[in-house]
């Protein structure tokens, strides 16, 4: 027998260097969906080759264990099966690319940018052999040296059943959910669908009633719901016999399949299916095909002149359905996937890192900014220093001094059960009146300034806040960035931002220098920035003491910023933006270079995914909006200076009034 021909886990072994374990996010906790059915054959899948699977929520916590987090040591990797949400915790991530391409436009108005983004937080692709989906992230990396195109195929597919080819009852299978009845339009099938029903051919699945709507009502082909359990669709497929796959125009586009093409091919079932590069690419004449370009008409002919066919050739529809399965089973098996995944990982893990490693490891000072003594908020700093590849760490815990006098012991106790040697240096990060209490917080531009003196000149540093974390390859990715573009000073990464409003909690991924952003989902946060301390750092005497939300904003921008491409941030925006925000702004503008500043506002308009603005929705803008869209289209505009000069003097006018 040919090896291939073998059943997968007769000649899988698990490198010796991984545990077994890999995570799967659950999206969507308690909802039954399409979800629940490709987690459950994840987790057969891992079980016939030995291995466990975990479903993790997307801030990595254990779904059998709220609040446990789960980590490097437990798993392997992480796979996330959406684009919704970015990676949000520390361990190698995986993202299938299983979604064709026009769905991050049309999923929600808008998001296609961030959606795109939600992919590069990851470390690394799964394809599915399609063209469109893997030539969007294939854009996207195609300047970031420390990308790899997907290597890995994963397929919205199943290890078992596998259930031998037969013509079952000669019936038509065909599953969905209507999804044009919740919006009151024809489906995209419906006027085929009305055709077939009235066949009696027909066996149409799934849900009853959905959001309140009976999306199959007056089909008389319908028969029911299926569990969401990775196997009874299978089971109905091949009592059927023949199945039924049709695509959006959207999965055609980008060549595309769903997971109803995998099923019927382990239902042993015969295949009518439309025009998709896919299926032809892959499974030839084994399938029959239609043109659902065509009219209803048209396509429900072709449609009957196949059921005919196999009517009066039924071993040979047989036998064609028997070569579609055994292609299915040569090379679309998701246990299949799974062990060519877990074989090559630690090679390709490898591949991505190693563009990282560099000969020398210049010093870095990691400043951790407690102004108040909470011991989450403390380990959530030990953890981002203890954590870090980066072997040449000085790590310095800047304590508020009235929090460091009452709470010395503690502080001391809970760093030295890290094993990391860590400096505790009390500054004045709160206000206080002659009994000691809180009276206001010190300006953090001010703290840093005051750090900046203790260094060397171009020693480099990163400050974290107190509701930011790193992950383990943090200051790595940046020195890398740094050491790779001498002309730059300092680098950043993306961060992955954490809000929550009425207990839905939602992430968007910052990847832009963006001082002036009014966004509570684009805060400009500390810990992104790796800087070296400029020779003459004296002209931010000026500014920095001033500054407290963008304390880091002037020096970040006049150490010409370079981007390290990768999330390896997470921060909490725990508050919406500070009353000052916008007057932050206005220092910032009086500081910076007219060519910086130029530069810089452009990122302000609009939404941090980078989408313009519709002309005809001005007038629905804020006031303050529209006065921000004038400034940045007349700063657009080649004049002298003191022409621009006057027209900012005016502009800051009407933003008063504004």
């Amino acid at each position: 027998m040919d090896m291939q021909e073998q059943p997968v886990a007769a000649t899988f072994i698990k490198p010796e260097s991984l545990t077994g374990t890999f995570g799967v996010v659950r999206l969507w906790p308690g909802v039954k969906n399409a979800e629940v059915e490709v987690i459950a054959r994840l987790k057969r899948a891992a079980q016939i080759l030995g291995l466990s699977c975990v479903e993790i929520s997307p801030e990595g916590e254990r779904v059998d264990s709220p609040g446990v987090k789960v980590t490097q040591e437990e798993l392997d990797f992480v796979i996330h099966l959406h684009f919704e949400t970015p990676k949000t915790y520390d361990i190698f991530s995986f993202v299938a690319l299983w979604n064709p391409l026009r769905y991050y436009y049309e999923y929600r108005e808008g998001e296609y940018r961030r959606f795109s983004q939600n992919l590069l937080s990851h470390d690394d692709f799964l394809s599915c052999d399609s063209p469109g989906a893997d030539d969007h992230v294939r854009r996207m990396i195609g300047n970031d040296p420390c990308r790899l195109p997907p290597s890995f195929t994963i397929f919205h597919s199943l290890a078992e059943p596998i259930l031998p080819p037969s013509l079952g009852d000669m019936k038509l299978f065909y599953v969905g959910i209507n999804w044009e009845r919740l919006r009151g339009e024809k489906s995209r099938n419906q006027e085929l669908l009305d055709l077939l029903d009235k066949s009696g051919r027909l066996r149409i699945y799934g849900p009853h009633r959905f959001l309140g709507v009976d999306v199959w009502s007056g089909y008389k082909s319908y028969v029911g719901e299926i569990p969401f359990d990775g196997v009874s669709i299978v089971k109905e497929i091949a009592a059927a016999g023949i199945s039924l796959v049709l695509s959006s125009e959207a999965h055609k586009e980008s060549g595309l399949m769903s997971n109803r093409l995998f099923e019927s091919l382990a239902a042993g079932a015969i295949i009518i299916c439309d025009e998709n590069t896919f299926a032809r690419k892959h499974f030839g004449d084994t399938l029959f095909y239609i043109d659902a370009t065509d009219s209803a008409e048209i396509t429900h002919q072709k449609i009957r002149e196949h059921l005919r066919w196999i009517e009066t050739h039924k071993e040979e529809a047989v036998k064609l359905a028997r070569k579609a399965q055994a292609i299915f089973l040569k090379n679309f098996t998701l246990d299949r996937s799974l062990a060519q995944i877990y074989r090559q990982f630690p090679a390709r893990k490898a591949a991505l890192t190693k563009p990282y490693i560099t000969t020398s490891s210049p010093p870095i000072t990691l400043f951790l900014l407690a102004p108040t003594y909470d011991k989450k908020v403390l380990q959530r700093h030990i953890d981002s220093a203890t954590t870090q590849s980066y072997p040449n760490l000085n790590c310095v815990f800047l304590v508020d001094s009235g929090v460091e006098k009452k709470f010395s012991k503690q502080i001391l106790k809970q760093i030295q059960m890290s094993g990391l040697s860590f400096e505790i240096r009390p500054v004045n990060l709160c206000g206080r009146d002659k009994e000691g209490n809180i009276k206001g917080v010190n300006k953090l531009g001010n703290i840093i300034y005051e750090q900046l003196q203790t260094l060397a000149n171009d020693s480099l540093c990163c400050f974290v806040n107190a509701n930011e974390a790193l992950f383990s390859d943090h200051i790595q990715t940046l020195v890398h960035a740094l050491t790779t573009t001498p002309e730059a000073s300092s680098a950043y990464a993306n961060a992955a931002i954490r809000s929550e409003e009425k207990k839905t909690v939602e992430y968007r991924v910052q990847s832009e220098v963006a001082p002036f952003e009014p966004s509570p989902f684009a805060p400009f946060g500390m810990a992104r920035f790796l800087i070296r301390k400029p020779a003459d750092y004296e002209p931010l005497r000026t500014i920095l003491p001033y500054l407290n939300e963008k304390a880091l904003a002037p020096l970040v921008i006049l150490t010409n910023p370079i981007p390290s491409n990768r999330t390896t941030v997470l921060s909490a925006v725990e508050s919406s933006p500070q009353k000052d925000a916008n007057f932050e702004n206005e220092i910032i503008q009086d500081f910076l270079p007219p060519t910086l500043l130029e530069k810089y506002a452009s990122l302000s308009l609009g939404k941090q995914s980078g989408s313009f603005i519709d002309p005809l929705c001005i007038e629905e803008l804020p006031t303050a909006k529209r006065i921000a869209i004038v400034r940045a289209l007349f700063m657009a505009l080649p004049m002298p200076s003191f022409i621009r000069k006057l027209a900012f003097w005016f502009y800051r006018l009407l933003r008063k009034s504004a």
